[in-house]
């Protein structure tokens, strides 16, 4: 390993490690998939998109959590009526912040919490911002911590 590249290592490990110490709950999660067996609860299935549903006589559309692709899907099913070139506004009211891996959702939870829904209170968009930003940086962290503990 070149000077340089063990360097950089070190200082990054210790930017995580003060990070664990500031922030103890974000480390104490675990990773849980948002897609799983007997997930899809209604007759009409749409891929990636669990129990899509129009909500009847308008518009609206709901769903669990998609993937990736489950996006698109999504919008090719709601322009199967409607206009190709009219606005989509998707709007997610999930409070706890998803971390897309391979193009499928997953989010963070407490060890004994996995397929409990998250109990967040009363949840602000600055909040809501600021959690996003730290996941971001957590899961990339927990990658280079995973990667150094190999040395």
């Amino acid at each position: 390993m070149s000077v340089i590249f063990e360097t950089l290592l070190r200082e990054q490990h210790s930017r995580i490690m003060a990070e664990q110490k500031k922030n103890p709950e974000v480390w104490a999660k675990v990773a849980m998939a948002d897609h799983f067996e007997k997930i899809q609860k209604l007759k009409d299935k749409i891929d990636g998109v669990p129990n899509f549903r129009r909500v009847p006589g308008y518009k609206v559309y709901c769903s669990g959590q998609p993937t990736k692709e489950g996006f698109l899907k999504a919008c090719e099913k709601v322009c199967e009526k409607w206009p190709k070139n009219g606005k989509i506004i998707w709007i997610n009211m999930r409070q706890e912040p998803v971390v897309y891996v391979n193009g499928n959702p997953v989010c963070g939870r407490p060890p004994n919490k996995i397929g409990e829904y998250a109990e967040l209170g009363n949840v602000t968009s600055e909040l809501t911002i600021q959690s996003n930003q730290n996941s971001g940086r957590s899961c990339q962290d927990q990658i280079l911590f995973s990667f150094l503990r190999m040395f």
